[in-house]
């Protein structure tokens, strides 16, 4: 289980306040999510989409996993998506240790729902949803089947074209069994 952040706006940080730390389970999958407090004020990493073009494209620091897994699942939202675009606004690239990589697109509508209107998609279920201001936020869980399990992930880098949604990603779990 992984759970990283970056506070760079106010959305993120102000709408998961109420989110639960440390290790949750949620959507059915077990996830750490880092308190802000412990983590330098970081409650997310949000990406670049066209309502957020200051922010980063990608993340040079990458998310270091050095193990076997039969799956990842995301724990993740979009804010400003637009089911009918089906674009990718966010994409793991996934490398493997044998040198390897695999770019893995979160679409719009498919992968990855809107935090602001959290409706359970093809492959994103919502997990967590909250108040605020008045309406609905909430994260959802997105599955992705390793197709070369018995090859350790050595590391993740997370990206946008940065035209579409603003990717918000909460923790990331490793499923080592497939269960």
């Amino acid at each position: 289980m992984l759970g990283f952040g970056v506070r760079v706006f106010a959305e993120g940080t102000a709408g998961l306040s109420g989110m639960p730390v440390a290790d949750v389970r949620l959507g059915g999958t077990d996830f750490h999510v880092m308190h802000p407090g412990e983590n330098y004020g970081r409650a997310c990493i949000a990406l670049r989409g066209a309502q957020r073009p200051e922010l980063p494209a990608r993340l040079d620091t990458v998310v270091r996993l050095d193990a076997k897994g039969s799956r990842l699942l995301f724990l993740q939202a979009a804010l400003g998506a637009d089911p009918s675009r089906k674009s990718p606004c966010l994409v793991y690239t996934i490398h493997y240790a044998d040198g390897e990589s695999l770019d893995v697109p979160m679409r719009e509508g498919i992968e990855i729902g809107a935090f602001e209107k959290p409706e359970s998609l093809p492959n994103w279920k919502v997990a967590w949803t909250a108040s605020a201001g008045g309406h609905t936020i909430g994260l959802g869980v997105t599955e992705w089947k390793n197709p070369r399990p018995a090859v350790a992930i050595e590391w993740i880098r997370l990206s946008t074209p940065g035209t579409g949604a603003v990717p918000i990603i909460v923790a990331i779990s490793l499923d080592p069994k497939g269960t």
